[in-house]
């Protein structure tokens, strides 16, 4: 007999599923009703994290790849930004920036399928806008990774050692920041067992409370019961014995009694 051997697949990303676009914040109504929770602060202050370190750690690099792929005005940039992102573009990165875009990809898809964010408690962070701005910077380094690769097929003088400094801590900031959204929706896939894990306990606890309450209805009426029938065996049924000894005494004299 052999074992057979039970593998876990990875998720994957389907590229020509993933359309990156820009959003514009939306307000959580539950976060600006009554407070939450310890756990949720938790969860919500780890997401929010990996959001401003999408926008600010890689925004650092960003703007100077922004820079070199579209020119050194903002204006600029921003006019000849394209409405949207697309996979197809995103596939064409190096491996590791690929790569590090899926993780984004997938850690983003578990955050806004987690209970957490259905129940309203994440939907006033911007996740697309954040997503627009990683895609836009994984291009940007793309870019400068293909004007290296380029350069050193055609002419070595170009480059310097700036160059390939550059890219690498454009990729490192990358990494970073996809590492905190990967440890966000880890956080909210936590908090999700964590919740469920609290419901189930309160369900359980809700029966044993239920059990007890008929365990104690129970308990009550057989001591009533007890009650009832100590009342009755404290003295003799003379009624009845008293009754029963009638009509047997009378039978016996009617029956004595002379016949015509």
């Amino acid at each position: 007999m052999t074992a057979e051997m039970k593998t876990t697949e990875q998720p994957e990303v389907h590229w020509d599923t993933v359309v990156l676009h820009q959003s514009k914040p939306r307000r959580s109504h539950l976060l600006h009703g009554a407070g939450s929770t310890l756990g949720l602060v938790t969860a919500i202050g780890a997401i929010s994290a990996a959001v401003l370190a999408l926008t600010l750690v890689v925004g650092g690099v960003g703007s100077a790849l922004l820079h070199l792929v579209w020119g050194p005005s903002t204006r600029h940039v921003r006019k000849r930004q394209p409405a949207q992102i697309t996979g197809a573009q995103l596939e064409q990165a190096p491996d590791e920036l690929r790569q590090l875009m899926s993780d984004a990809v997938l850690a983003v898809k578990e955050i806004k399928g987690s209970r957490g964010f259905r129940d309203g408690m994440f939907t006033d962070l911007d996740l697309r806008a954040a997503m627009w701005d990683l895609g836009a910077r994984v291009l940007a380094v793309t870019e400068l990774h293909e004007a290296i690769t380029a350069a050193a097929g055609a002419d070595r003088e170009v480059l310097t050692l700036g160059d390939h400094q550059t890219y690498t801590r454009a990729r490192t900031q990358i990494e970073q920041v996809v590492q905190a959204l990967r440890e966000a929706a880890t956080t909210v896939a936590d908090l999700d067992t964590e919740l469920a894990a609290a419901e189930d306990a309160a369900r359980a606890a809700d029966e044993r409370g239920r059990q007890l309450a008929e365990s104690s209805t129970r308990v009550d009426r057989l001591a009533h019961a007890h009650t009832a029938v100590a009342a009755t065996t404290a003295t003799a049924a003379t009624t009845v014995t008293d009754l029963t000894e009638t009509i047997s005494t009378r039978a016996h004299t009617y029956r004595n009694l002379p016949r015509p």
